[in-house]
């Protein structure tokens, strides 16, 4: 009987440990439960499905940027623990080469083609986010210039990476059972447009008017972008003009990406 109670006691005790977990800083005791623990387990989950494996490191990638973010605004970042975030973040983008590997062996080109396009508009718009951070005087004690390399390292990597994948799609260009599903593909990615259009348009007037039109020019290029990619398909260029439909996603999620982070993190972006 005892030891059924101390059974029940230990699993409570490591539920409540494991919810505080999620809401820990890098700087917490709790963090590496979080980092190690809960997302860990959550990815053994996931394992067996490629694509999602992929867009939840990729969420974990997000979160490691959030920490080195916050914790410089809040001048609470020290060099041990940035290395230790950034390690963290480099395990996290070779689970998702790993992952598209696979999607390629089993080939599925497009849905590589979707994570490393998510991916690089993730790492893409946090460069630019990094630069924004770093501009803000808060006397810390730590330099963010050679994490910041690191990342444009990175994503030169995605980048090239994408390209590979695309000109794999380009060469081959035979997709006979995404060509019934594409037009729906279209009319989430517009969907999509319209939804950072909205968030543009309701945060533009607390930002610098510079700001203000590089943003609505972007949002006009993924418009364009993907006008073209409707005027594609249909012709013998599929490929292309699947590759032009997720330009257009990209360009539209990093821009959405800066305008979430600029609002969460309560900083207003340099002209």
């Amino acid at each position: 009987m005892l030891f059924k109670y101390s059974l029940v006691i230990f699993i409570v005790l490591l539920f409540l440990v494991s919810f505080a977990a999620r809401f820990a800083g890098p700087n917490n005791i709790l963090y590496p439960i979080k980092v190690n623990g809960n997302e860990v387990t959550w990815s053994l989950v996931v394992s067996a499905f490629p694509q999602t494996h992929a867009n939840y490191q990729i969420e974990r990638m997000s979160k490691r940027f959030s920490d080195v973010e916050t914790g410089y605004l809040s001048s609470q970042m020290n060099p041990g623990t940035l290395f230790i975030i950034k390690s963290h973040l480099q395990d996290h983008a070779l689970s998702v080469k790993a992952d598209t590997d696979t999607l390629l062996i089993d080939d599925r080109i497009t849905s590589a083609l979707e994570v490393l396009s998510h991916e690089e508009a993730v790492v893409t718009a946090q460069m630019f986010l990094l630069g924004e951070v770093q501009k803000q005087d808060k006397r810390n004690q730590v330099n963010l210039e050679d994490f910041a390399l690191s990342v444009a390292d990175m994503r030169d990597g995605i980048s090239s990476q994408r390209e590979g994948v695309e000109t794999t799609l380009i060469t081959k260009n035979e997709r006979p059972d995404l060509i019934a599903t594409f037009d729906s593909h279209l009319f989430d990615i517009s969907t999509y447009l319209d939804t950072v259009q909205a968030q543009f348009d309701a945060q533009a007037n607390g930002l610098p008017s510079s700001y203000v039109e590089h943003v609505a020019a972007q949002l006009t290029t993924a418009r364009d972008t993907l006008n073209m990619s409707r005027s594609e398909f249909g012709s013998d260029h599929f490929a292309e003009s699947f590759i032009a439909a997720q330009r257009s996603y990209r360009i539209a999620e990093i821009e959405q990406i800066l305008l979430q982070q600029f609002k969460e993190l309560n900083i207003t972006p340099s002209n």
